[in-house]
């Protein structure tokens, strides 16, 4: 039988052996950690921390400071950071460098917008190198290491707000270190001194500015202001009292947003406690936690952040920062006095009498004289401190409000112009039996008028 010649041709071909092929583009792993120093350096184990959702380049390094970029990612939350690079067929140096820029700011010095930056060491890569571990380690000698302690600042605001609020707000730009003589906000963007790159206190009060001119929460005329002094013995009594809150409120901000975000956790040193420090330009230690020493009154910046302090953060609360951030949302405030307002009426009666309590404590409020009050068979004599403002502006217009035991309102006695009181005995006659407490509200009449701010209860 004749074998057909294609059938001859394809039997006298050699079997077809495939053999493995060698990968063409072999890809380099590249992954570390950014950290930060705090003030403690390095001689304190506890002093670096993760550069946290930091923006990370990967560098090709022909030249010193030269910077052929092959990739770029974001750090994770414990500024670790991994990529994947396409390997090259010779020897290679490689770093990786870390920029001031996150999602809530990015840090720059003055006259440029180019972020700070912290550099990995430069490594060799050979041929055929599949992994390599490149940490980047700030140091707290560092001008730039430092402008990640700002932008980590920015970082628990932004949190707190949305926390707060459900919006985040948008990256702001930070000049760090200004120029000027003080750290402050202007124009939609922070100035950062660099005395105070360490003060999470001052940066968050700052951002809490921001955080003002963003949710109309505050009219504040600006200006120098001081914690020591009652405004409007100065200035104005409508400019001294949006002053004061205008700089008390960014300053309970600061606080809560870092209570509220539990920044304890971060262990740095006078992060996430309840007292304002300001150090290295000055030398203040304010607890916002405090029996009323030092709070001044309505145009003092330090009683304004005090009285928000107690209703929501202190072991007198009577609020949570959810609800008075809710409220003062809603209220857009531009004094102490609107912002009591607003609370009060926000809130039953035994949580007033304990805002009563708090507005007294920080000399905002009358002050009743627990002394005996005489014959009180006749009839009592209720005497008060005005409180209010500074000496200019002091409460001059009060109200008697007097309760049975269940806070049941009996009489309200009006336009009182003194700051002592006797009931009228006929009057007494008929309450005599059920009063059992009372209060005093106090306004202070100048233009504009402010209150009425009320004390807490007082007992027959």
């Amino acid at each position: 039988m004749r074998i057909p010649s294609v059938l001859v041709a394809l039997s006298t071909i050699s079997p077809l052996i495939l053999m493995p092929r060698q990968a063409v583009c072999q890809q380099l792993q590249i992954v570390g950690r950014v950290t930060w120093q705090d003030r403690r350096g390095a001689t304190d184990p506890n002093s670096n921390h993760a550069a946290r959702n930091v923006a990370i380049e990967v560098c090709e390094v022909p030249l010193p400071n030269a910077c052929n970029q092959l990739s770029s990612v974001t750090a994770e939350a414990d500024g670790r950071y991994q990529v994947t690079v396409p390997a090259a067929t010779g020897s290679r140096t490689i770093q990786v460098r870390a920029r001031s820029v996150s999602v809530a700011g990015k840090v720059h010095p003055i006259g440029t917008d180019l972020s700070y930056i912290l550099l990995s060491l430069a490594s060799t890569v050979h041929p055929g190198q599949a992994n390599l571990t490149l940490d980047v380690i700030g140091n707290s000698d560092n001008v730039s290491n430092t402008a990640f302690s700002v932008l980590e600042a920015l970082l628990e605001g932004q949190a707190y707000v949305h926390k707060m609020s459900h919006t985040m707000l948008p990256s702001i730009d930070v000049e760090f270190p200004t120029s000027g003589s003080a750290s402050y906000f202007d124009h939609g963007s922070l100035h950062i001194l660099f005395f105070d790159k360490w003060d999470w206190d001052v940066i968050l009060h700052e951002y809490g500015h921001y955080a003002s001119k963003t949710f109309g929460l505050d009219n504040n005329p600006g200006g120098q202001h001081f914690l020591d002094e009652n405004l409007s013995d100065r200035l104005p009594k409508s400019e001294a009292i949006r002053l004061a809150w205008g700089e008390g409120w960014p300053t309970y901000f600061s606080i809560a947003a870092q209570i509220g975000m539990n920044s304890s956790r971060l262990n740095i040193p006078n992060v996430g406690d309840s007292v304002y420090s300001d150090t290295e330009d000055a030398s203040i230690e304010l607890p916002l936690d405090s029996n009323g020493s030092d709070s001044l009154g309505e145009d003092n910046e330090v009683s304004v952040m005090r009285i928000l302090f107690d209703a929501a953060e202190s072991a007198h609360r009577f609020s949570d920062d959810q609800q008075v951030w809710s409220i003062l949302i809603a209220s857009h405030p531009e004094t102490l006095s609107t912002a009591v307002s607003s609370i009060a009426s926000q809130i039953d009666l035994r949580k007033n009498e304990v805002f009563g309590t708090i507005q007294t404590t920080h000399h905002v409020a009358p002050l009743i004289d627990d002394s005996p009050p005489g014959n009180i068979d006749a009839s009592p004599t209720i005497s008060w401190t005005p409180n209010g403002g500074g000496a200019k502006h002091r409460n001059d217009k009060f109200t008697i409000v007097i309760y049975d035991s269940d806070l049941k309102e009996l009489s309200e006695i009006q336009d009182v112009t003194s700051s002592t009181f006797q009931i009228p005995a006929l009057q007494w006659k008929d309450l005599n039996m059920k009063a059992k407490s009372c209060i005093v509200r106090g306004i202070n009449q100048d233009d504009p008028p402010t209150g009425p701010f009320f004390s807490g209860l007082h007992s027959f």
